[in-house]
């Protein structure tokens, strides 16, 4: 990495345009049509860390990549719909200083994911997997109910397909969301999903 480690608060919209060192902790994952995106937060500010498909698989230990990592990237400062963001050049310009996961996250039952909500845990074991335009759908039960977790695309790039099967025990992070009227869990990163 290249350059002094500049404050959040400091990358102002005049920052749009120059290559800049930010370092920071993961505090959400999301993910869009193209790649992922971290929201990073060094307690002066908070900045999204946008990760093209494209850079993302050369992040090097990219797993850790992740809730609650420690995070120090060379990136150029882009704004995009008003708000600005970190767009590293190449994956290999993101540094894990210290892993993150979202396995600290505790385990919440089915039954008990009565609303949408910002995240959600579940485990449980793969009864059902229907394919859509766009990804998976992947039906989990654990005994207390059942629920749809849905894989888009650019996630599924990063699970073992092979493994995506009924019966297999898996236990899934996501963000709790409603679709046709039924709940849903949508994870953001591959590595949300974790086989057993």
């Amino acid at each position: 990495m290249s350059g002094n480690v500049v404050p959040i608060s400091a990358v102002t919209a005049d920052s749009v345009g120059e290559t800049v060192t930010v370092r920071g902790k993961v505090v959400d994952t999301s993910s869009f049509s193209a790649g992922f995106k971290f929201l990073l937060d060094d307690g002066t500010g908070r900045m999204q860390l946008t990760l093209f498909d494209s850079n993302y698989r050369f992040v090097p230990n990219r797993a850790g990549l992740n809730l609650g990592a420690d995070v120090q990237v060379l990136a150029r400062v882009a704004e995009y719909q008003g708000v600005r963001e970190l767009q590293p050049g190449s994956g290999r310009d993101v540094q894990i200083l210290a892993p993150g996961s979202s396995a600290g996250v505790p385990v919440t039952s089915i039954n008990q994911l009565s609303k949408p909500r910002p995240v959600g845990r579940d485990r449980g074991n793969i009864t059902e997997v229907s394919g859509f335009s766009a990804g998976q759908n992947v039906y989990v039960d654990d005994g207390t109910g059942n629920i749809r977790v849905t894989l888009f695309d650019n996630v599924l790039a990063y699970l073992p397909r092979d493994r995506l099967a009924p019966g297999a025990a898996v236990r899934v992070y996501g963000k709790v969301g409603a679709f046709g009227g039924a709940l849903q869990l949508v994870p953001a990163l591959g590595y949300d999903v974790i086989f057993k």
